[in-house]
């Protein structure tokens, strides 16, 4: 064995993950805490949002098309990859705070950039965003973590600036 080893020990090793130009697998982690700086949700009059009964959602545009991606998933403790859906609010000291976690955007590669949509909403003003009597939205744009040349982790949504949920009039 450590003949073997002496052998291979003056070469050096490349491990290359090829990801084909058509094929988008940038990441993003859906959250507004981003080390440093938070960006807390607030009310109209600026009181920290909590719990389940708000709700927070992201829109991914797909570039080619300008469309909504159907196709953006999140990843679950198991591995696997499932159907992004909305999250709530975290409680306590970490109100006006949601960690959704990791989120793949098949329709855009890694290091380019994506048009998201942050939307967030009062459950018991509606049972989602578009029928929600409290709600607030926010546009922004990221470039992509994920595998690429070269690889890297997933992008935290650093341009989020916090958002105000307010009465719809």
């Amino acid at each position: 064995m450590n003949a073997w080893l002496g052998k291979i020990s003056g070469l050096a090793v490349t491990l290359s993950i090829v990801v084909p130009a058509g094929l988008g697998q940038g990441t993003f982690l859906f959250t507004n805490s981003n080390q440093a700086r938070t960006v807390p949700f607030t009310d109209c009059e600026g009181r920290a949002v909590a719990g389940e009964g708000y709700r927070v959602e992201v829109v991914v545009r797909n570039p080619k098309t300008g469309a909504v991606d159907s196709n953006v998933e999140l990843l679950q403790k198991d591995l696997t990859w499932t159907k992004l859906t909305s999250v709530g609010m975290l409680e306590g000291k970490a109100a006006g705070i949601f960690s959704g976690g990791t989120v793949r955007v098949p329709s855009v590669a890694p290091g380019h950039e994506a048009q998201l949509t942050i939307r967030s909403w009062q459950l018991a003003s509606g049972a989602d965003f578009a029928s929600a009597k409290v709600r607030g939205e926010t546009n922004i744009t990221v470039k992509l973590g994920g595998i690429g040349s070269p690889p890297s982790f997933p992008t935290r949504m650093r341009a989020l600036q916090g958002l105000k949920l307010c009465p719809v009039k």
